[in-house]
Parts: structure tokens; sequence; C-alpha cells
């Protein structure tokens, strides 16, 4: 029996959920962490800073990564993630034996959001706003204790989501 967990995700903005997310999945001895292709290609970089570790940059739906687990000879697979992502993982275990992956053990760690959880859409809301302090407080921990990585973070997300500011009356 070999163990990976892994999660999988857009993570445009790293934010303190997507911290949660990652802190569970460093409890796993074996651990994948793929992030979509979709963004800009420079978002890697802030995840890295936030998170430290190796993400995987993949073209590849999350069906086809699972394909690929399977075929690296996984048996026992654990898909972490937030709470949004539950119907993901249902349609992912509809086809757990039945396509091009079959594992043992297809699991599900779902990591709750916290009340004072800030998704990525509301710091890009932010940034439209031009609200640095409200921006802040939900970006991942190591980024907004850092004020240079919190300042290329915020022109990142101006420059790469079209975060043209709110025009006042």
């Amino acid at each position: 029996m070999t163990q990976v967990a892994f999660s999988y995700g857009k993570f445009c903005i790293p934010t303190k959920g997507h911290e949660a997310v990652m802190a569970r999945l460093e409890e796993f001895d074996a651990r994948m962490r793929f992030v979509t292709h979709t963004g800009p290609a420079d978002k890697v970089i802030h995840l890295e800073r936030a998170f430290g570790g190796l993400f995987i940059v993949s073209p590849k739906s999350i069906f086809d990564i699972l394909a690929d687990i399977h075929l690296k000879g996984y048996s026992d697979v654990i898909f972490v993630h937030g709470m949004d992502r539950r119907e993901l993982y249902k349609s992912l275990l509809k086809y757990n034996g039945k396509a091009y992956y079959n594992f043992d053990c297809l699991c599900s760690a779902p990591v709750p959001r916290k009340e004072n959880d800030i998704s990525s859409t509301e710091l890009r809301q932010f940034a439209k706003e031009r609200d640095k302090e409200s921006f802040k407080q939900g970006v991942a921990t190591k980024i907004a204790e850092n004020k240079e990585w919190l300042e290329e973070l915020w022109e990142y997300t101006i420059r790469n989501y079209d975060v043209e500011p709110v025009e006042s009356n």
C-alpha cells in the first residue's frame, strides 16, 4: 500500500484559507501540490513564498492528474481541499475504478473554512477598491508579514486580474 496526499487548485492569490489547506497537506508523508496552469505564470512565485516547497504547474485536469498518480503506483490517495471542493471530490469518487484510475482508497480530507477567511475573489475586490488593509488581512501570513512581498502581490493582483479602480461619485 502506497499513500499520497494531494491538493489541486488555481490558487490565484495565496489566502489564509489556502494556508490551512497547505498545513493539512503537510500532515502526510507523501504529498503533491498541483496548481492549474490558468492565470498568470508568475503566480507560483507567490505560492512558494507563502507556503514554501514545490508546486507542480499542470495543464491537465484533476482526472488526468489522478490517472498519472495511479500510473505511479499509488494505491491510496487523499484529496486535501477546501469545503468549496466537496462536489469535485464526489465527481472524482464516482469515476474511481471506472476510467483511468482505480485506487483502493480515494479519500477526502476537507479543511473547514474559518469564519474570517477571505477568498481570492474577495481579495481581487479589495484590490479593485484599493483597500490594501483589507487585502492584507486575507493574504497568507508569510506574505502579509513581509512588506516587499505584500507590495509585489498587491501590484501583481492589480496588474493581472484587471482590477481597475472603482469610480467614486
